[in-house]
């Protein structure tokens, strides 16, 4: 279970880096939960695949500077710290990212360095 969820998150950071809307609406359970500091608490597959649309629309390129990964199969979680890179912004970001028993995403905790966005 460990490698799978590993793999699966760092597949979750490729497909969000490539602006795969696609694929990143199959990795999510359809009461996928997103929160950031930013946007706060989004509910919904349908509602957090706009939020990620936004952000695509707003950034010309996208780039993930992947730092750690850290796994909890008996919980099955990951935490992922990245960099985030929107054109020339970056951001320091540490993901929570909770999987279901069907291995698709039911919740994304974004923790952010606002810092980066003033």
């Amino acid at each position: 279970m460990y490698d799978e969820i590993y793999k699966l998150t760092n597949k979750y950071f490729d497909n969000f880096e490539k602006k795969d809307i696609a694929a990143l609406s199959d990795m999510f359970d359809d009461n996928i939960f997103l929160f950031d500091p930013i946007i706060k608490r989004i509910d919904g597959k349908s509602s957090v695949i706009k939020v990620n649309k936004k952000i695509f629309d707003s950034c010309s390129k996208i780039q993930f500077t992947k730092k750690n990964i850290y796994v909890d199969q008996s919980k099955m979680v990951a935490s992922g710290e990245v960099e985030f890179y929107c054109d020339k912004t970056k951001i320091n970001v540490v993901d929570i990212i909770t999987y279901n028993e069907d291995l698709k995403i039911k919740s994304i905790i974004a923790y952010l360095d606002t810092k980066g966005l003033s």
